[in-house]
């Protein structure tokens, strides 16, 4: 899976800039990163619309992304703290790792997050339409 530039993107770009032959195939491999949390995206790949832009992130890197809604940890240790409460430090930790700054996010910013766990890694996102900026 290539690394696009951590913002917003469509199909259509990343179809355009990739090897792959058809549609099915790119949403395939998007599905299937996915799954591995190798790649995270809140949108339903299977039904998005070509041109419609959605938030792409890596979890190798944030690659200067825009915005700062989602963050990877690793699986095992997301399991291994599942019933840390409070869960800020913990989450925090790999929020500044992800996008190499020490700023916290606005306040409430860790209580309103939700997870995706994967095969590889967890991944924390926000659910809200607003967004934070980096």
């Amino acid at each position: 899976m290539e690394l696009f530039n951590m913002h917003e993107v469509t199909l259509a770009e990343m179809f355009e800039s990739s090897d792959y032959t058809s549609v099915l195939h790119l949403k395939h491999a998007l599905i299937h990163n996915k799954s591995a949390g190798f790649v995270f995206f809140k949108e339903d790949i299977s039904s998005l619309d070509w041109g419609t832009p959605f938030e792409f992130y890596h979890y190798f890197t944030s690659g200067g992304i825009e915005y700062s809604n989602a963050f990877p940890v690793p699986i095992k240790v997301f399991y291994e703290n599942l019933r840390i409460a409070p869960r800020f430090n913990f989450l925090m930790r790999y929020y500044n790792e992800y996008y190499d700054e020490n700023n916290l996010p606005s306040e409430g910013f860790f209580n309103s997050l939700m997870v995706f766990p994967a095969r590889h890694f967890a991944w924390f996102y926000k659910t809200t339409n607003e967004r934070e900026t980096l």
